[in-house]
């Protein structure tokens, strides 16, 4: 007679499935275990490492390569802290070990870091309230880490120099500015010149620019124009080539 796999008949709490055991034993064993776990999750809630993948694989078609990566360094931390603190079910994560997690389980982390991986902890945390794997809004009582910006000093025109040599000198590059050194060192005069942010920069769009009597205006509003290397800034697109 064949060795057949021995089945589950089901009931609420286990499925009707096969257990891959052909001896009744490890079966029987297997069946004492899942209905063990099944207790422990209606009286506890589901475990954190399950709802640590839920969440993992409901954000992934959202979330670029390299933030998703950070999300589950970061959860996956979270997961070994509280397991070493003898917590694997959601819902015994309270706001104390959360803050504990803050200073013991991300201690390597410079202050900005933190603050994002703490805020992405919250992000996690409102979800987890939502979907009922936690019983408080743990989000609104965790508080964010608040890193504190050094002022510094600008550079010196003998610095700015020597930044705007070095761009340069990036011939070689693969892809985006690192194949067009001119062009960077360009974005690097505009944004010295007008003082506009990294985004606007690349955004920008000459043919939008209109010249008042004190101000370069573009559509998405004016700006000082700030003179400090060169009475017009146009006059150095000649170093494009």
């Amino acid at each position: 007679m064949p060795n057949l796999d021995v089945w589950r008949t089901g009931n609420s709490v286990v499925p009707r499935q096969s257990t891959g055991f052909t001896d009744l034993a490890e079966a029987e064993a297997l069946r004492d275990t899942l209905i063990a776990q099944s207790k422990n999750e209606t009286a506890h809630g589901p475990k954190l490492e399950d709802c640590i993948s839920k969440y993992l694989a409901a954000r992934k078609h959202e979330l670029g390569e390299k933030t998703y990566g950070q999300i589950k360094l970061l959860l996956g931390r979270l997961q070994t802290y509280c397991e070493g603190q003898g917590v694997y079910f959601a819902r015994e994560i309270n706001v104390d070990l959360l803050e504990q997690f803050k200073v013991d389980g991300l201690p390597e982390l410079a202050d900005t870091s933190k603050g994002t991986a703490v805020a992405k902890l919250r992000c996690f945390l409102r979800v987890a309230f939502r979907r009922g794997w936690i019983a408080e809004s743990l989000a609104d009582k965790v508080t964010a880490h608040r890193a504190v910006y050094a002022q510094k000093e600008p550079y010196s025109d003998e610095q700015v120099d020597s930044v705007l040599n070095e761009a340069l000198k990036l011939n070689g590059g693969t892809h985006g500015y690192a194949k067009h050194p001119k062009t960077f060192r360009l974005l690097l005069e505009l944004m010295l010149e007008t003082g506009m942010r990294v985004g606007d920069a690349i955004r920008f769009d000459p043919a939008t620019l209109a010249k008042g009597e004190h101000l370069w205006c573009t559509r998405s509003g004016c700006r000082s124009r700030r003179r400090r290397r060169s009475p017009d800034p146009w006059k150095r697109s000649s170093r494009t080539g």
